[in-house]
């Protein structure tokens, strides 16, 4: 069975200040280190695809943003599955 692992957007003010952000970045590079040769497993880093007017709050979209970001995530899917490395967004 194929994984795939998204890092989803969130706006450059979150991404920068919240006392989340360091504890979850260290905890992600372990766990990709540790998939890193499985090809069952994809990671598709969105985190920084998105501009900040596209979030209704601190980190849901926008109505008008919601669109643009499935079409995002389909596109990196569809690649990974199919063995394209997912370009970063």
């Amino acid at each position: 069975m194929a994984v795939a692992v998204v890092d989803m957007p969130l706006p450059s003010w979150h991404r920068a200040g919240s006392a989340f952000v360091a504890p979850y970045r260290e905890k992600l590079a372990a766990a990709l280190v540790e998939f890193a040769g499985d090809k069952e497993v994809s990671f598709v880093d969105l985190s920084t695809s998105a501009a900040d007017d596209g979030f209704r709050d601190s980190i849901h979209p926008s109505v008008d943003a919601r669109q643009a970001w499935c079409e995002r995530l389909a596109i990196a899917l569809s690649e990974a599955r199919s063995g394209i490395t997912p370009r970063k967004e």
